[in-house]
C-alpha cells in the first residue's frame, strides 16, 4: 500500500529530486576551460567524476 502511494506521488511531480548545486557546476565549467581533467577537477572540489560529467554535460 505505501509502495503505490510513493508511486503515484512521484507519477504527480511530487517528489522532483535534490536541487542542482549552481555554484559547484559553475567551478567546474570554469576548470575545464582552463584545461584541468575531470578527474583532476573531481579531486580538487571534492565532488564525483559523475557530478562532474553531468556538469559539463548540461
Amino acid at each position: 500500500m505505501m509502495l503505490e502511494r510513493n508511486v503515484i506521488a512521484k507519477l504527480k511531480g511530487k517528489y522532483k529530486g535534490k536541487p542542482v548545486n549552481i555554484e559547484l557546476n559553475e567551478n567546474i565549467r570554469a576548470l575545464a576551460q582552463v584545461g584541468i581533467n575531470k578527474f583532476q577537477i573531481a579531486k580538487q572540489l571534492n565532488c564525483s567524476r559523475t557530478t562532474v560529467y553531468k556538469a559539463l554535460s548540461n
